[in-house]
């Protein structure tokens, strides 16, 4: 089109021109072919940079897109990051209220009805525990439930404690059990799970013992070599219902040994992190 307009103007510049020879009025005649002379001009020269101009847009579009997706890649990764503070603290809470019961921290049982308000605030919009942290303490509720009934028999539980290779004593997990089945009917519901873990004494984490920190680092430390190698880690992920799509990312947050390892230095230091974080959040 444009060329077509060009070869007009030029065809029309000349006709004005020729013209003008037999005109009265050249000036006027010489002036008008001018200016379809630089439309003409005009015209060639757009089609002359119209290449570099698609390159030149072209190359802004692929910045753009790149920058977009190193936007979206970084909000993935924070996404994967939190989802990880979380599900390390949801381990740390229900560790430690084993290692609490051990010393004799014995939450009192409540009564159906209290456990029934208890769950009720649990899953308001405002309240004190994240709707993730609910969220992960049902994956570890799944993990125990072997038979896949919806409910933890007392077997279940045990063999589920022993797969996390935690030193804990028998006892104490009875204890703990017994709080938490309200009926008594030797099975646990996720409601009185949630509620007796979340619910009933200090629900944070601000006076995590050295033990329980060291068994959650166990419980990636898979073959008992003092650090967590990528199989290790994302193994133990995928088993606490971790999308490990993207954990990739999780794993170079706190890798400090060049062979691609998480000391256990690092990792104490990340999960002190997650439990202040989780710790912040109770009101």
């Amino acid at each position: 089109l444009l060329l077509f307009s060009s070869i007009s103007n030029m065809g029309y510049c000349l006709h004005i021109m020729m013209k003008a020879l037999h005109s009265k009025h050249r000036h006027l005649a010489y002036v008008e072919a001018g200016i379809f002379g630089l439309l003409a001009m005009k015209n060639v020269l757009f089609l002359c940079l119209l290449p570099q101009t698609f390159k030149l847009y072209n190359w802004v579009t692929s910045v753009e897109m790149l920058k977009d997706q190193r936007r979206l890649t970084e909000v993935l990764i924070q996404q994967n990051i939190q989802r990880l503070t979380s599900t390390l603290a949801t381990l740390t809470i229900f560790r430690n209220r084993l290692e609490e019961i051990s010393k004799g921290n014995i939450p009192q049982k409540q009564s159906e009805e209290q456990v029934e308000i208890q769950w009720r605030s649990l899953l308001e919009v405002d309240s004190y525990v994240k709707p993730s942290t609910v969220l992960d303490m049902y994956t570890l509720f799944k993990l125990a439930d072997d038979n896949g009934r919806g409910t933890i028999e007392p077997q279940e539980m045990l063999d589920w404690i022993t797969k996390f290779g935690w030193d804990v004593n028998p006892e104490s997990l009875r204890k703990l059990y017994s709080v938490m089945d309200i009926d008594g009917n030797q099975h646990v519901s996720f409601k009185e799970f949630a509620t007796a873990i979340l619910c009933s004494g200090d629900s944070s984490l601000r006076n995590v013992s050295d033990k329980v920190k060291e068994d959650i680092f166990h419980t990636f430390d898979a073959d008992g070599g003092g650090s967590i190698d990528w199989g290790e880690f994302a193994g133990r992920l995928n088993d606490l219902g971790y999308d490990i799509t993207g954990a990739e990312h999780c794993f170079a947050q706190f890798v400090s040994k060049p062979q691609g390892e998480i000391s256990r230095k690092s990792f104490l230091k990340y999960l002190e992190k997650c439990c202040q974080e989780f710790s912040d959040t109770i009101v």
